[in-house]
């Protein structure tokens, strides 16, 4: 294994060389990943880049037997209903409202996209069933259409209509459990989620108010440290 020790010695090294205090650290542990985020359970893995073209966003499951790159999010312990409620059409339009964009596609993060996405308002069991069968029902299709890529599932020009129809019942439901209408416009379907968002902000405890910063001394000082930062950094 003489090609595996050189590259073991080889992430020491560089570890060792960082300028990251962090990375230094982990310099003892060379065999390791750098950031391990390895879930006991299956997942639900959301791409971080993807065509801003698409309708629905194309989502996955994964077994605790995959490691995941650090080109998505995941969400551990993820179920149907959550699978259905993030690969639709409403939260590709919360993407393209709050998210990033790189080049013409859309970036999906976990701040400010998905932690600030508002989930529906306590939604009735019989819904939470429904759309979980739903979610169920899109996984059935793309398996009938295995030999296929995602990119090319989801691409609007070659999505097969059998999936495109499973994706536009399961919107159904999507809008039901926001209190929408099925026939509601991306506008709307918008100004709801905002709604949403703008009373769960406020339904937050105040910040703590921002301590004063003391004069003299200890403005000299931060100032002093501010310029030494700024300096380094050029």
């Amino acid at each position: 294994m003489p090609l595996c020790r050189e590259r073991i010695e080889r992430v020491r090294e560089y570890r060792l060389n960082s300028t990251s205090e962090d990375t230094r650290k982990k310099a003892d542990k060379p065999t390791r990943f750098h950031v391990e985020c390895f879930p006991n359970t299956d997942s639900l893995i959301i791409p971080q880049t993807f065509s801003g073209n698409r309708h629905y966003l194309p989502l996955m499951f994964i077994d605790p037997s995959i490691f995941a790159s650090n080109l998505v999010v995941i969400v551990p312990g993820a179920t149907l209903y959550h699978f259905s409620i993030l690969g639709s059409h409403l939260n590709m339009l919360w993407i393209k409202m709050v998210g990033n964009t790189l080049g013409e596609g859309c970036r999906y993060t976990l701040n400010p996209v998905y932690s600030n996405f508002p989930w529906p308002e306590n939604p009735k069991p019989e819904l939470v069933h429904a759309l979980e069968q739903a979610g169920q029902a899109i996984l059935a299709v793309r398996a009938a259409h295995a030999g296929q890529s995602l990119g090319a599932l989801y691409d609007p020009k070659s999505m097969p209509d059998d999936l495109k129809a499973a994706h536009e019942a399961c919107e159904r439901l999507v809008l039901q459990a926001y209190g929408l209408s099925v026939e509601a416009t991306d506008a709307e379907v918008i100004e709801r989620l905002c709604a949403l968002h703008r009373a769960k902000v406020a339904s937050l405890p105040p910040a703590a108010p921002k301590k004063k910063q003391k004069k003299g001394r200890t403005a000299k000082a931060a100032s002093a440290k501010a310029t030494a930062t700024k300096a380094t950094a050029s």
